[in-house]
């Protein structure tokens, strides 16, 4: 069975609805960044070491989860390019160039929480910024010719509905 990604700007729901599927027994791949950011390397440190961390960090959970079972991702690897094209910069050849083929099966593109107009407080992106990212990540995936489903704003339970209905059809 392939990966179910999850992606979306930052404070988009993601992480929880990870948690969700993850407490139910699913494998789940916590997001890369944020486990590298609490260990005390962020993008705004070295942006391209950060991201190529990012980038490998990712690729080895992935190939890590079992063949025979699904799992669910925290972001996907083209995220990355999303967070690139939103800095202005070019990607870099080690990622670019990548050979790397990931199973992703699905990809959900969850839709900012809370009003358009909400700024979270722990959020280095502005709610203008996110919107930003949101079309960016959208791009990055269905470039890759990858059907990219909008989850939207709501409680995690509708969510939750919303996705089980979608993940194993």
């Amino acid at each position: 069975m392939a990966g179910v990604v999850f992606t979306g700007a930052p404070g988009s729901g993601k992480t929880t609805t990870l948690r969700w599927f993850e407490q139910q027994g699913y494998n789940a791949i916590p997001e890369v960044a944020r486990d590298l950011i609490d260990s005390g390397l962020g993008p705004w440190d070295d942006f391209d070491r950060f991201h190529l961390s990012v980038f490998e960090t990712q690729i080895a959970r992935e190939l890590a989860m079992p063949r025979c079972a699904p799992f669910f991702a925290d972001r996907g690897i083209f995220d990355i390019e999303a967070f690139y094209a939103f800095a202005g910069r070019v990607l870099p050849s080690e990622i670019s160039g990548t050979r790397y083929k990931p199973r992703y099966s699905k990809v959900f593109l969850f839709e900012l929480v809370g009003s358009n107009n909400q700024q979270r407080t722990d959020s280095r992106f502005s709610v203008q910024d996110r919107r930003e990212l949101d079309s960016l990540l959208h791009k990055a995936y269905t470039r890759r010719k990858f059907s990219v489903v909008r989850v939207k704003r709501g409680t995690i339970a509708s969510r939750i509905r919303f996705l089980n209905r979608r993940v194993w059809a």
